[in-house]
């Protein structure tokens, strides 16, 4: 997506798309790098074909296994009444940061028995501030007998962020910064429901779905499911016995209602399988989720993956959300660019499938770059 910025907000000026040759990237780690970077180049002269100005400037975002996000809190006992500074602020953040790191490698050990998995830091974010155990936004300069802070600090593997430096810079593109999508998401979001916003975020991409779970407007933990859309993809090419492209084609129209009754009965038939191992999926990755007592209600589902009609229903009418503690029945709802529209708006008239909405969302992260109010 091609931007141009006014102000305090983004207006989308290109778009441009390149399908990816199958295997290309696995759950999400780039095995073929020439492919990935013709793909990036295809997709920028796209998106600024149009354009009077070449744009350089770009930002990246990772989720899936390539993107690790944990909440982490500290809490420090000062034994005086001393005016809070900056200098303690930012010492007890580097402490937070830290240990959150070593919760990081910890989780990549436990999950890829490899010990030797460098990470590197792409997002650090205050979820909340307490002062006397009281929330609060500003903390400096109050008068504070305990100070809690709880930092969401997000890490992609080292090898990864070096494939994206070399892809950027080997197509023309300068790179401001690599960010988590699920922060850019819920930042973008809150400008919509609201600055406290509690949710629970399901982003279908195409090798994952993550799952963020969302308090005070603050994400607390994120998970990975390694089904995505291109499973779905997978399932409809093996049971009608077409190439990935072709099946790739198939599901595109059956999501977009032009395909006949009778094609689309065939396609739900190759769905069905892979639907209910992905809801099975779903269900276990709720119940990994610890230090979470309850679930909002509130569930948005985002993502290209996420557009397939048959994952909004299965969602609602299956009774897996009995065993999952939300405080109410919960409700799902597609977020569409239309949700975004304070921060982000499209002038394009091409921007409005659900698969642009993350990309759309990572424009904020230059707001913040560029000290906005966010």
């Amino acid at each position: 997506m091609a931007f141009y910025n006014e102000g305090d907000s983004n207006k989308i000026i290109g778009v441009g798309k390149q399908t990816l040759e199958q295997g290309a990237v696995r759950s999400g780690n780039i095995i073929e790098t020439e492919q990935v970077e013709q793909a990036v180049e295809a997709a920028v002269t796209q998106a600024t074909k149009d354009l009077e100005e070449t744009i350089e400037q770009t930002i990246v975002g990772v989720s899936g296994d390539m993107c690790l996000g944990l909440m982490t809190t500290a809490r420090v006992v000062r034994g005086n009444t001393q005016q809070v500074s900056q200098e303690e602020l930012d010492t007890l953040t580097k402490r937070i940061t830290e240990s959150a790191f070593n919760e990081a490698n910890t989780k990549i050990l436990q999950a890829t028995g490899n010990e030797n998995v460098d990470l590197e830091l792409i997002t650090s974010t205050p979820v909340y501030t307490k002062i006397n155990e009281k929330y609060t936004s500003r903390p400096l300069g109050t008068t504070a007998e305990s100070i809690e802070l709880a930092l969401y600090c997000a890490f992609s593997p080292t090898y990864h962020v070096k494939t994206i430096q070399k892809i950027a810079k080997r197509s023309g593109l300068s790179l401001l910064a690599i960010s988590s999508e699920m922060y850019a998401f819920v930042t973008a979001l809150k400008f919509a429901k609201g600055a406290h916003l509690d949710c629970v975020i399901v982003d279908m991409g195409s090798d994952t779905t993550d799952i963020g779970v969302v308090f005070g407007g603050g994400i607390v933990t994120t998970q990975t499911l390694n089904i995505g859309g291109k499973h779905f993809t997978e399932g409809i090419s093996q049971k009608m016995g077409i190439t990935y492209r072709e099946a790739d084609n198939i599901k595109k129209s059956y999501a977009q209602g032009k395909l006949a009754k009778s094609e689309s009965l065939i396609v739900q038939t190759c769905l069905q399988e892979v639907l209910e191992v992905w809801l099975d999926g779903v269900q276990l990755t709720f119940a990994e989720f610890t230090g979470v007592k309850t679930f909002s209600p509130d569930v948005y589902l985002v993502g290209g993956g996420t557009q397939l009609p048959d994952v909004l229903e299965i969602l609602e009418k299956e009774p897996w959300t009995h065993s999952i503690p939300f405080k109410n029945p919960p409700e799902f709802n597609q977020i569409t660019m239309a949700d975004l529209t304070t921060k982000v708006s499209d002038a394009t008239g091409r921007a409005q499938f659900g698969e642009f909405t993350l990309p759309a969302a990572l424009s904020i992260v230059f707001l913040e770059m560029k000290g906005e109010e966010i």
